[in-house]
């Protein structure tokens, strides 16, 4: 018998598992990718949503990873990207390179107040791609989509941008 468990990141610092927890989310969004381009599971949202929450979720989990590197002691927000973002690039100073979010929304052509609304009414990625519906069976407003092949270039994008951080802190 084969096994693994919890042990294995035991008495590790906070850090480094939650970095390691991040490559593993973010090898498993890879496969998830490569299986949908090479047509062994089907291109459809349902199969789209989990390559996006494995990929958002690794972002986060490297994130708070880094931020606790840089001091173990910081109170580590919930799971808003644009928050971990703006906390890691603020503490990471000129120590590492600054993390640049693949996946903030960006409505530049808006005002700064209806763009500070629009984000508040948001749906956090970490639910929309979680679940079709709010806890009413609301379906969510909007229309979504993923572009296999840009994506493919975000999780090359976030490996490298890991990889630059990881060498500095």
């Amino acid at each position: 018998m084969e096994m693994t468990g919890s042990w294995e990141l035991k008495g590790k610092p906070l850090s480094q598992q939650f970095i390691s927890y991040a490559h593993a989310y973010l090898g498993a969004s890879r496969d998830q990718c490569a299986r949908m381009r090479e047509k062994q599971i089907a291109f459809v949202w349902e199969n789209a949503v989990v390559l996006m929450l494995l990929a958002t979720h690794s972002a986060e989990l490297f994130l708070k990873g880094a931020i606790l590197a840089i001091n173990p002691d910081q109170r580590l927000p919930g799971h808003d990207l644009g928050e971990l973002t703006a906390l890691f690039n603020a503490l990471a100073g000129k120590k590492a390179p600054k993390f640049d979010n693949p996946f903030k929304s960006e409505l530049p052509e808006l005002g700064q107040a209806t763009l500070q609304e629009l984000r508040e009414s948001e749906t956090p990625q970490s639910i929309l791609y979680r679940y079709p519906a709010d806890r009413y069976g609301i379906e969510w407003p909007g229309c979504y989509a993923l572009d296999l092949l840009g994506f493919s270039q975000i999780l090359g994008h976030l490996e490298k941008s890991y990889a630059a951080i990881e060498a500095r802190i």
